[in-house]
């Protein structure tokens, strides 16, 4: 993380397949366990926010004064993270997830891959 900052990196997302189990809405999170818990817990404290996947559950969380968030599923739900440059996490926030009213066109890349 040294080397990050002294390049002038002023904040630090990881992307990371591992996830977490909300026991509310996407919108709340009073409580979430699983793994991505103990994870977030152990980065190094540079580290600002965390966008997970791999449960397929959709949630915007504080943990360890980080924004976590996963965006669900297959793409049915998508994070917007809003914080200028996260001088530090008290002023982190994500907004709802923004979701699509019409079922989106199929990629046809998409449709070629096996299920």
């Amino acid at each position: 993380m040294p080397q990050l900052k002294a390049r002038g990196v002023e904040a630090i997302v990881v992307l990371i397949h591992e996830g977490g189990e909300p026991t509310c809405d996407y919108n709340e999170c009073p409580d979430i366990s699983g793994s991505i818990v103990d994870i977030v817990k152990k980065f190094d404290r540079a580290v600002d926010v965390v966008v997970s996947g791999h449960t397929h559950r959709a949630y915007v969380c504080q943990i360890d004064r980080r924004l976590v968030t996963s965006g669900d599923k297959y793409g049915t739900l998508v994070t917007e993270i809003d914080s200028p440059s996260i001088p530090r996490r008290a002023t982190s926030s994500a907004r709802k997830p923004r979701t699509s009213s019409s079922p989106m066109p199929r990629s046809p890349m998409i449709q070629s891959r096996p299920r």
